[in-house]
């Protein structure tokens, strides 16, 4: 009998051995006790205390943990990227704290590997951190966003953040920063000078209701391609002026309300030629409610708010020269040769803001 036992036992811990282990899956599990959403990537799922949902691998996909501009999440107060989610590599990672207006911190999100992310936000409250309203800091420089072509409302209503630091980012392939800062109006800096924006054709309400921006350089911004620039810095009221002399604005169609309710704004520097393509249709109170703006050809006018006062003649824009004494620049001209801004010559290969025949141009 004993020995009858004996081989039973054996059998069934052979059979035990040979079971196939559960396979590894991403998950979030929010603990309602202490108000904090896990992430995992493990076998552990069933083993695990708390509400689960499963992780979404389809852009635009609402997350089960996530609220939306009716119903918003209160129940998260923090989030936690587990170190079994490293070995994870999500494709989206739009609206995943969406309306979280309560999340006030993500802890180790050094272990969310965004190499395969092709999309961090989305158009119509689709960014990965739309709403966080509560968020005082968030720390991306771990981000690899090579791959990402959407950043479309990614911050937008992160109306707490204080700073940002995206100089890690890589925006080569970024084509949408549609309202990417929108309303966070606790912002009062933001360092861009790392973004490459070739490829961006909307950046409408990109700065919008940005109200503590006391300062912006976009001076290496590339929109040659942008075909939206409506709402872009509406109610930016803190901003005192703007330089736009490296703007390209031939594609643009929508100016719609581009400067709206800058009422600190008082000078914006264009570039010698500044044109608008002849292509723009929306341009309607393109410069409403900025009573301190006034240009090389006019001071402002409340009865003068469109599209025809963006102009440095006769206009609310201002024309900047290059910073090089003129009599050199006009020796130069025609010469073919490229020159810095303090007049010596450089290479093809310079990288910067350089003259050449007499034209300041960005060189990449």
């Amino acid at each position: 009998m004993k020995k009858h036992l004996f081989s039973l036992l054996v059998a069934l811990v052979a059979t035990a051995g040979s079971l196939p282990m559960a396979a590894q899956e991403a998950y979030a599990v929010l603990t309602e006790a202490d108000s904090t959403l896990t992430f995992y990537y493990d076998n552990l799922r069933s083993t695990r205390p708390g509400t689960k949902y499963d992780i979404p691998t389809e852009k635009d996909t609402d997350p089960g943990w996530t609220g939306d501009i009716f119903t918003h999440q209160e129940k998260i107060k923090h989030a936690v990227f587990d170190a079994s989610f490293a070995d994870y590599r999500p494709t989206s990672t739009n609206r995943w704290f969406r309306y979280c207006v309560k999340l006030q911190d993500i802890k180790d999100i050094r272990n969310l590997n965004t190499e395969k992310v092709t999309d961090m936000g989305g158009m119509y409250n689709g960014g990965m951190f739309h709403g966080c309203s509560s968020l005082a800091s968030l720390d991306l420089t771990g981000f690899n966003t090579e791959k990402v072509t959407d950043m479309g409302g990614m911050f937008h209503g992160c109306s707490s953040l204080a700073s940002l630091d995206l100089t890690s980012f890589n925006t080569a392939n970024v084509t949408d920063m549609y309202g990417m800062f929108a309303t966070c109006s606790s912002l009062t800096s933001l360092n861009l000078s790392s973004f490459n924006t070739e490829n961006v054709i909307n950046m409408g309400f990109m700065f919008f209701g940005c109200s503590s921006l006391t300062s912006l350089d976009l001076t290496n911004f590339n929109t040659a391609n942008v075909t939206d620039m409506g709402a872009m810095f509406d109610l930016c009221s803190s901003l005192a002026s703007l330089d736009l002399t490296n703007f390209n604005t031939e594609k643009v169609i929508d100016m719609y309300g581009m400067f709206s309710g800058c009422n600190s704004l008082t000078t914006i520097y264009c570039n010698d030629d500044w044109s608008v393509g002849g292509k723009v249709v929306i341009y309607s109170d393109m410069f409403s409610n900025c009573p301190n703006l006034k240009g090389a050809g006019a001071v402002f006018d409340s009865s003068k708010t469109g599209i025809e006062m963006a102009n440095p003649t006769t206009g609310y824009f201002t024309a900047k020269t290059t910073g090089i004494d003129p009599v050199t620049v006009a020796g130069k001209v025609g010469d073919g040769k490229i020159y810095d801004l303090n007049g010596r010559q450089v290479s093809k290969n310079y990288k910067g803001v350089v003259v050449t025949n007499g034209r300041k141009i960005l060189q990449r």
